[in-house]
């Protein structure tokens, strides 16, 4: 179910669509288990201090001694997933870009694939392979503003620099393989079967550009805004492309080359993909839909302690009867949110009954030298959002309890169909958040894409998450403009010293800036392995996030070893970069 403080992978990149914004840290469903004793902790500090690897630098371009056992490390694995524990940590996406340099020069890597729309990063392999296009330009143009950073520009122009003077054989490659917006996919499939004459009908073209009038990077307001009946032409609109390619197969073979219908067939698929997670997403929405759900959120967050003075000061009587609804639209308004489906019927009427009570008042009350026309307006306006807001948690608390993981499961299968399609045995490395890369599922269907690989390839996947104490990060906001909008918004923001019990809190004793574990080499008893089995919290934000949250809102109990097997810990960090273009978006300073 796709809420405000808990936002699953499923639609992971949903949010994306409509804000830029993904909020793929989880939050805690209960408390995890203590920390451990004193003892236990000096022991699993010692091992760390005595097991660990020392790396000397996050930056690229400074020799491979410290990386070198990462040949052992990895061994026969051809896909090596990192994670990031932001979506915005500058070292992180550098040490990234220096373990692929390394993974490249020193492993036989030739394949890097990143969590951005398969389509949209092809001119990005473009640049990369034939040095076509603007760096800027073709990075900006993938869509995702996480990726449009200083750190990710030099790693494009490395790979470039790279193949510069290589045989193709020898060259480097860049893939996109997520699945987020379907009109690039589209394009290319009809371009390709325009120019054989094999393109549906010319209403077929029309109903296309009519359903995606708006040429914007994103799809998601797009089919937030469509009709019941919109839905279903585009449903039949992009099944009708994939079975158009289907049906002139072996002419279209004939009349260009097998890998060209493979590539034009592919890119149908990502718009097939793209609609499969709008709709399956659709069923876990509210019925006034994703914009209207955040809207009213941020509408109550934003205006509830107004209502609570004007109430409590102004209107005893009602206060009395409504102060337990504004007091936790106030003070836990995000706590409702994500745990309104553990209230009883009973307590759920009473938040109904009391919004009810809310709405009456404000409807009678009328204008005067106690309250202006205006303030009087957004109090209303609140007193309503509140009745909205409570419609829409009851709509969620009778959803299913889980959601099929569409999104991770197609981009498990664009990473598998490049693996397929190039050279035998390809080695690649994979960029993505942390909670995509793990392999803990709960089940197969509604599991990570790291999950799906590690049932697909098995030993053939070596997953690496990151950890960090404290330290700058880059993450999306939302914020009011001049006329009451709420608009995204982009900036550094900190956060403090890892919240006590965490792995990041019990790394940090170690000492040490930056290490890496191979989780793998954990003893198979004692106190450390005893630690290591248990859940303790780990911190995971996305590319959103919430100051007032700053601790409960990114720290999730795991089991460290199920979940990778090696994780970097970095002691401090700092926010990415974004670049120029990505700044003139946000208007930002």
């Amino acid at each position: 179910m796709i809420k405000i403080g808990k936002i699953k992978p499923v639609i992971g990149m949903a949010l994306m669509m409509v804000l830029s914004i993904v909020v793929v840290g989880a939050v805690a469903q209960e408390k995890p288990d203590s920390n451990g004793s004193a003892e236990e902790i000096d022991s699993v500090v010692n091992w760390i201090a005595a097991n660990a690897v020392e790396l000397k630098t996050s930056e690229p371009g400074n020799g491979f001694d410290d990386l070198v056992f990462l040949k052992a490390a990895i061994g026969d694995a051809r896909i090596v997933s990192m994670g990031e524990a932001t979506h915005g940590t500058r070292e992180m996406f550098k040490m990234k870009h220096r373990i692929f340099e390394f993974l490249v020069t020193e492993m036989g890597f030739k394949y890097f694939g990143i969590e951005a729309s398969l389509p949209d990063c092809i001119p990005i392999s473009d640049y990369v392979l034939n040095g076509v296009g603007d760096p800027e330009e073709v990075l900006h143009g993938q869509g995702f503003w996480t990726w449009d950073t200083e750190e990710v520009l030099d790693m494009i122009k490395w790979m470039k620099a790279y193949n510069e003077g290589r045989p193709d054989k020898e060259k480097v490659h860049f893939f996109g393989y997520d699945m987020q917006n379907p009109r690039g996919g589209a394009d290319f499939a009809i371009k390709y079967l325009d120019s054989l004459g094999l393109c549906p009908e010319k209403a077929f073209r029309q109903q296309y550009a009519s359903l995606l009038a708006d040429s914007i990077r994103h799809f998601w307001p797009i089919w937030e805004a469509y009709s019941p009946a919109q839905r279903d032409s585009f449903h039949v609109f992009v099944n009708d492309l994939v079975t158009a390619l289907d049906n002139n197969r072996d002419e279209c073979i004939a009349a260009t080359s097998s890998d060209a219908w493979t590539i034009a067939r592919l890119h149908a698929s990502v718009a097939v993909q793209t609609d499969e997670m709008r709709r399956v997403g659709r069923s876990f929405e509210p019925s006034i839909g994703i914009l209207k759900y955040e809207g009213v959120y941020y509408s109550i967050d934003s205006t509830v302690s107004k209502l609570s003075e004007y109430v409590r000061t102004r209107a005893p009587q009602l206060w009395e009867s409504t102060s337990a609804l504004i007091d936790r639209l106030q003070g836990e308004l995000w706590e409702l949110d994500e745990r309104y489906e553990q209230l009883t019927p009973k307590e759920r009427m009473r938040l109904h009954s009391q919004s009810k009570s809310l709405i009456d008042y404000f409807g009678s009350v009328r204008s005067g030298d106690d309250v202006s026309d205006e303030v009087l307006a957004e109090l209303t306006g609140v007193a309503d959002d509140i009745a909205v807001f409570l419609d829409a948690l009851d709509e969620y608390a009778a959803m299913p309890a889980k959601e099929p993981n569409v999104r991770d499961r197609c981009m498990a299968d664009n990473i598998e169909w490049m693996l397929k399609h190039v050279e035998p045995g390809a080695k690649i490395m994979l960029w993505a958040h942390n909670l995509h890369v793990t392999r803990v599922a709960e089940e197969a269907g509604y599991g990570t894409m790291g999950n799906e690989l590690e049932i697909r390839y098995g030993d053939e996947h070596f997953v690496v998450g990151f950890l960090f104490n404290k330290g700058f990060f880059q993450a999306a906001y939302m914020k009011q403009d001049d006329s009451g909008n709420w608009i995204q918004k982009l900036k550094p923001f900190t956060d403090g010293v890892a919240t006590d019990g965490s792995f990041e809190a019990t790394f940090a004793q170690v000492g040490k800036p930056l290490f890496m574990i191979d989780l793998r080499k954990l003893p198979s008893d004692g106190p450390v392995a005893q630690w290591f089995s248990r859940e303790h919290p780990m911190r995971n934000i996305g590319a959103a996030y919430r100051e007032d949250l700053e601790q409960g809102y990114v720290f999730e109990p795991v089991v460290l070893p199920d979940n990778y097997d090696a994780v970097i810990f970095m002691d401090s960090t700092s926010a990415a970069i974004p670049n120029r273009l990505t700044r003139e978006r946000f208007d930002m300073d």
